[in-house]
């Protein structure tokens, strides 16, 4: 039922806003492993690894403190991303179940503000 609703909500519009058939699906646990692997281990990751032995933590009081919060990101990503992989939708089309059609266009505007911002934070701190 529900997802019928999606295929409603994204027919006459973009082939990527389409559900994507399971048995179209590429990507399994490794590919979603690699992308968050590379979503954590960013460079102001290191920085904060090195912020935390400044602050008087031993080393593994520091690693134990950046896999929780690795941990944390990953609940949240999970939370964020489960709709999509469940229904093989992208998230502007799962966005219209909650803000509608021109709500969605301004939550995917606000992502891609945020991503600049994080884009922006990561070539700073790579540069520096």
């Amino acid at each position: 039922k529900l997802f019928r609703r999606f295929e409603a909500m994204a027919s006459g519009e973009l082939e990527s806003l389409d559900p994507v058939a399971w048995d179209q699906r590429s990507w399994g646990a490794r590919s979603y492993a690699v992308l968050w692997i590379g979503i954590v281990a960013a460079p102001p990751t290191f920085i904060q690894g090195g912020a935390l032995l400044n602050l008087g933590l031993s080393w593994w009081e520091a690693l134990l403190a950046q896999l929780l919060a690795s941990v944390v990101t990953v609940v949240v990503l999970i939370a964020n991303a489960l709709a999509g992989a469940r229904y093989g939708i992208p998230f502007p089309v799962y966005a219209r179940a909650a803000f509608g059609v021109q709500g969605a266009k301004i939550i995917a505007v606000i992502r891609g503000i945020i991503a600049m911002g994080w884009l922006s934070i990561n070539l700073y701190v790579g540069a520096s």
